[in-house]
């Protein structure tokens, strides 16, 4: 089978899941023409690809910001260059494993009886990030697709409906696991320290605040208890005031972790709270579990669909009380902590591997409906 896989964003969890599917599309013998950005932040694990044999690798210059984005998104010709570079690969399947804007600038050039499959990792976009014309521009690569790969089983019947796809075009592939990010010589501390961690991007729709309020009330229970908050974001008036009375009871590192430090956040905390209010799916869970760390999640999303019953726990959103009784739940059986922390690894290796998912997008493109 041939396939052209698009991608064209620079950073984020899209730049490490493109690498991992093609890697291993790779191991399966598919032969890949694989266009990317000159900026995609993991260049070098691609440059390390290009010794394989059925690997034709295309970068292409792309935009550095807003005014760049503009100026060259008018440049007509560029697209018509690489929609006729697919068509002369002949492509079976064009595969985009994560949209991104200029797959829609060139998808118009490309020759229209060529297949289309589209991995959709957010099926709208979170509060407080809503814009009209990526989601246009969203909106139209997802229609010109003729199968549809979702990150959870839930969404299955709303992607059917919204874009009027029959289900048996749409497939559930779990998202695989960020042994990406976890250096050979990490090593796991099978103690318990008494913190917990929020890790990402701090927004709105993650639920913060109600991790700080469920923090208000575990200090008064178990002042020992440490919340570690780690990621780039403007925190509200109001959770400021929540983490200046928690003083040391919540450690902040408000910036970006480039992807070689992440580690060492995950290496002396017992386990990591997702609270999110919307979601589709979370890429901190699989980081959790590549660390060998369970998990408590918000019922949101697709969510419960990455916890089992030995890996974490799943709560209500929105919910200061509940959060707060999970959390100290935890610790009333701190070796069960550790114990989860084993059967994270264990499902980080099996159910979360990028070779089952990988196996399971070629027989998906590979059956009829």
């Amino acid at each position: 089978m041939k396939i052209t896989v698009l991608y064209l964003g620079k950073s984020g969890g899209g730049c490490v899941y493109t690498y991992e599917m093609v890697r291993h599309l790779l191991e399966q013998k598919v032969e890949i023409q694989l266009i990317l950005s000159t900026l995609i932040e993991n260049k070098i694990d691609f440059d390390n690809l290009n010794n394989k044999e059925n690997l034709n690798l295309i970068f292409t210059p792309t935009y550095k910001n807003g005014k760049d984005f503009v100026l060259k998104s008018l440049n007509i010709l560029k697209f018509i260059k690489i929609g006729n570079r697919i068509d002369s690969f002949s492509p079976d399947w064009i595969y985009i494993p994560m949209i991104s804007i200029w797959a829609r600038m060139i998808l118009p050039f490309v020759n229209k009886k060529t297949k289309v499959i589209t991995t959709i990792h957010d099926v709208s976009m979170h509060l407080g990030e809503k814009n009209s014309l990526i989601d246009r521009f969203n909106d139209y690569i997802i229609r010109h697709s003729h199968k549809i790969v979702t990150l959870s089983e839930r969404f299955i019947p709303l992607i059917s409906e919204k874009y009027v796809f029959n289900t048996k075009q749409i497939c559930w592939i779990r998202h695989g696991n960020y042994n990406y990010y976890r250096p050979v010589n990490f090593q796991n501390k099978n103690s318990i320290t008494k913190r917990i961690l929020f890790f990402g991007r701090i927004h709105e729709y993650k639920g913060i605040s109600v991790l700080l309020d469920a923090m208000t009330i575990i200090k008064e229970k178990d002042p020992d208890i440490v919340l570690n908050i780690v990621g780039k974001g403007k925190f509200s008036d109001s959770d400021n005031e929540k983490i200046n009375w928690l003083g040391k009871s919540c450690n902040v590192v408000n910036k970006y972790i480039p992807n070689e430090e992440i580690y060492r956040y995950f290496e002396d905390i017992d386990f990591v709270v997702v609270p999110y209010i919307e979601a589709s799916q979370s890429g901190v869970v699989m980081l959790a579990y590549s660390f060998s760390k369970p998990v408590i999640v918000t019922n949101v999303g697709g969510l419960p669909e990455q916890v089992f019953e030995d890996t974490g726990i799943i709560v209500q959103p929105n919910d200061k009380n509940a959060l707060a009784d999970s959390i100290l739940k935890m610790y009333e059986e701190p070796q069960k902590i550790l114990e989860m922390g084993k059967f994270a690894e264990e499902k980080n290796e099996t159910v979360f591997s990028w070779k089952t998912s990988a196996k399971k997008l070629l027989k998906f493109l590979e059956t009829d409906f």
